[in-house]
């Protein structure tokens, strides 16, 4: 519901949902999603462009390719920011972030390479995983070189380990060729200065009038929001929480989620 995709729930035979408590959740999702939405939206500062034609070079099993897609794309709920994900041939179909990732951009055509040279300005944060922009793609034919990485990044080939260079109008953070932890990628986007909603590694969820949070670990969970706002849980099995300010905090269990409407202040 908050990345605005579809889905269903598919029973591989034998009931797999058939369960009274279950049934239930799905009925009350149900009459969510038909009710009018609060109209709530949290303004996105990170942005991560895949490109999936970089991805020809590697074998489906490719532990780059598994660690900068696949992986990263399970993880990303738990930065605890919103975020948006697009293809790389969008990136100049779109408008401005406090932070881009570039988790897969080897090869890239003359008209990517401007539109990602377009994005160093304002204080802009650019996040490079691997060998970003070591290839030049022509005509389906692709040229290697290694000054045309660091003509993208702005950073010559260093060691295994980040490494940031901070221009006058944007930084270029490059991580070597493994999975960055997520506790890693978030300091990176606090440095951005993009606003950290949850900073725990819980999975975090927000956009569409809600807002939910999945505990990988138990204990009392604080949501920062960027202003004031009134939650109410959905799907509530105990005593239904409304809650207000920014700082709000709840108890949740390990592999527990809590589901929220957000409303600005003074909705009804």
């Amino acid at each position: 519901w908050t990345r605005g995709s579809a889905l269903w729930w598919f029973d591989m035979e034998g009931g797999w949902f058939d369960d009274p408590a279950i049934l239930k959740l799905f009925r009350e999702q149900v009459q969510f999603g038909r009710e009018t939405p609060s109209g709530w939206h949290p303004r996105a500062e990170v942005a991560v462009f895949i490109d999936d034609k970089s991805s020809y070079r590697m074998a489906p099993d490719d532990g780059f390719l598994g660690d900068a897609i696949t992986q990263l794309s399970c993880r990303l709920p738990y930065l605890g920011v919103p975020y948006d994900t697009y293809l790389l041939s969008d990136i100049d179909r779109v408008g401005p972030y406090t932070c881009c990732v570039f988790p897969l951009a080897f090869d890239l055509t003359e008209r990517e390479r401007r539109a990602i040279e377009k994005r160093k300005r304002g204080g802009t944060t650019l996040v490079f995983l691997g060998p970003a922009g070591i290839g030049t793609r022509r005509n389906g034919i692709v040229t290697e070189d290694p000054a045309a990485s660091q003509a993208l990044t702005g950073q010559t080939p260093g060691p295994q380990e980040e490494r940031t260079r901070a221009f006058p109008d944007w930084t270029s953070v490059c991580l070597p060729a493994k999975r960055p932890s997520i506790a890693a990628l978030r300091e990176i986007l606090r440095r951005a200065g993009v606003h950290i909603w949850h900073d725990q590694d819980d999975a975090f969820y927000a956009g569409h009038g809600i807002v939910a949070l999945h505990a990988r670990t138990p204990g009392t969970k604080t949501l920062h929001f960027p202003e004031p706002v009134v939650l109410r849980e959905l799907f509530a099995t105990g005593e239904g929480v409304e809650k207000r300010g920014t700082d709000i905090a709840f108890d949740l269990k390990p592999k527990e989620t809590r589901t929220f409407r957000v409303l600005p202040v003074g909705a009804r």
